[in-house]
């Protein structure tokens, strides 16, 4: 369980330094393939920033109609409390690394009791300074691999990508 003080400055810090969520943008054609790989009608924008990414038809790029998506992040006046849904995919661009250790199990395990498939990216050498969970794909293979979900997952950093595929607790691609 989590301190419900230091949750309460977490979400006061990430609404002091939260992102606008234009970032996944790039990612628009390898979320397409991930929708329509995995037939993900219902989605969750997991880490959405201010959600500025609908205002540029981000839906329409995906493949997912906007009515069939929520947003959340923590730090987020009108996206702050995370859905009760399941949803059939989940997407989490670049959210992790921002995650301390010490709250990444309590999120991730939320995460996945929301269902489907996962679209994950988590760079590698963010110079970004909120940053604070920079650890070697090692260390995350063997986060994805705790848990049973399907999970695409992107690695990169400057000079490299390395997509990973796990699923039931294994790495599988």
């Amino acid at each position: 369980m989590i301190d419900k003080n230091i949750q309460r400055e977490r979400v006061k810090f990430w609404r002091k330094n939260i992102h606008d969520g234009t970032n996944c943008i790039k990612r628009y054609k390898e979320i397409n393939g991930w929708v329509k790989r995995r037939n993900v009608t219902t989605m969750l924008d997991y880490g959405c920033g201010k959600g500025l990414q609908y205002k540029e038809k981000f839906d329409k790029l995906i493949g997912v109609p906007r009515e069939d998506i929520d947003l959340y992040d923590i730090g987020s006046v009108s996206h702050g409390k995370l859905p009760m849904a399941i949803y059939e995919g989940i997407i989490a661009i670049d959210v992790f690394n921002y995650i301390s250790e010490q709250f990444l199990e309590h999120d991730m395990i939320e995460l996945f009791r929301r269902g489907g498939s996962l679209f994950v990216t988590i760079p590698l050498d963010s110079k970004d300074p909120h940053s604070i969970t920079n650890r070697p794909i090692s260390w995350w293979d063997d986060v994805f691999m705790s848990f049973p979900n399907y999970a695409e997952v992107t690695y990169y950093s400057r000079k490299k990508t390395t997509k990973r595929i796990f699923d039931d607790g294994a790495r599988i691609g």
